[in-house]
């Protein structure tokens, strides 16, 4: 099962180095969180009850909560990347203020993939989100709501359809 996310918190962020080896060793469920990540280097693909998919350097995907899932490698190349996961109730306002619509938009692509431009600055937000969240400032998750908020809408403006 993926790591839940620690008691007390309504979101993570990190940053993740593996082998280009490395492989889930079996399906996993979220039970208690969307998971968002931008694929710093490397190639995987995911297989779900329902879909395959594929996603590269520079792509971002995600997972709602209660999915199963399981990721391989699909080349030699070590996989970097960046993951938040964040809570349903953490993503409530957006929904509220925004729309549920561009959630549901985003997360039922699975993958978002964007021109070189367009990466450089996804990844950009995902590394400033990632210094944000190892401050561990008392205020951190009031900021770093705002962050996913900002970085939400980005990728549903800036993908490539």
């Amino acid at each position: 099962m993926p790591l839940p996310l620690p008691p007390g918190e309504q979101i993570t962020v990190r940053k993740n180095l593996r082998p280009a080896s490395y492989q889930m060793p079996a399906m996993e469920i979220a039970t208690d969180h969307y998971s968002l990540g931008f694929m710093i280097r490397g190639d995987r693909k995911a297989i779900t009850p329902s879909a395959t998919y594929s996603y590269h350097t520079g792509d971002v995907s995600m997972s709602r909560p209660y999915m199963y899932h399981r990721t391989f490698s699909l080349s030699d190349i070590p996989y970097e990347s960046y993951l938040i996961k964040y809570t349903p109730e953490f993503i409530q306002p957006f929904c509220e203020k925004i729309g549920q619509t561009i959630l549901d938009d985003i997360y039922d692509e699975k993958v978002c993939h964007f021109s070189k431009e367009h990466q450089q600055k996804i990844a950009s937000m995902f590394q400033d989100m990632l210094e944000e969240y190892e401050k561990n400032a008392p205020y951190k998750e009031v900021l770093l709501q705002g962050m996913l908020f900002r970085l939400l809408t980005t990728i549903w403006e800036l993908r490539i359809p």
